[in-house]
């Protein structure tokens, strides 16, 4: 049978590694508190490592200073790639006015977030959430569900498929559609398939 570790509150864990350095017996103190057997090898590395603050309850990653520093800056590097994509892929958007950007905003909501879109296109979330809402017409939305599809299977493919692979496969599904259709809607959402260097 497997024996259940006792948990022990953060109060607890402060009090008894702070107890272990003045009496200095571990092994004693262990026992005195019916501790099990290396808890406070465990505590005091972890108190001398990280401090006060190493006793979480909750079994997240600790991270020392140095790391946290970097875990931010990494963030910060992912959040800066991602709005540079996004002025690539909008770039033309940017030139032909708000329902331009607009429509490229909704195409893209998979893939980036309203607010980081709208921060990188200098639009207000709001007015573009109420352009969104608006009526939209069976044409449009067939065509956003196609769109929605194309770069869904383009995504799948790892980025390898050309309209012509796309359309097979958007009429395998139902899709009533000619590869020129595709192949527009492709440059509408800014689709490129990876060249595969030999």
């Amino acid at each position: 049978m497997t024996e259940i570790r006792k948990k022990y509150d953060i109060a607890f864990k402060k009090k008894a590694v702070l107890l272990s350095y003045e009496r200095n017996c571990v092994g004693k103190l262990e026992n005195e508190l019916n501790l099990y057997s290396g808890a406070f090898g465990k505590w005091r590395m972890e108190y001398k490592k990280y401090g006060i603050e190493s006793f979480q309850e909750k079994d997240y990653l600790k991270l020392n200073l140095e790391e946290q520093k970097i875990h931010k800056f990494e963030i910060k590097i992912k959040k800066s790639d991602l709005k540079l994509e996004i002025l690539k892929r909008a770039g033309r958007a940017l030139h032909l006015g708000k329902r331009t950007i607009y429509n490229f905003m909704k195409e893209n909501e998979r893939l980036y977030s309203i607010r980081m879109m709208s921060e990188v296109l200098g639009v207000n979330r709001s007015s573009y959430r109420r352009w969104r809402n608006q009526f939209i017409t069976e044409k449009e939305k067939r065509k956003n569900l196609i769109k929605q599809e194309i770069n869904s299977i383009f995504f799948t493919a790892k980025q390898r498929y050309g309209s012509e692979r796309i359309t097979v496969a958007l009429r395998n599904s139902g899709y009533i559609i000619s590869r020129r259709t595709v192949r527009k809607y492709m440059n509408e959402l800014g689709l490129t398939i990876l060249v595969k260097n030999n």
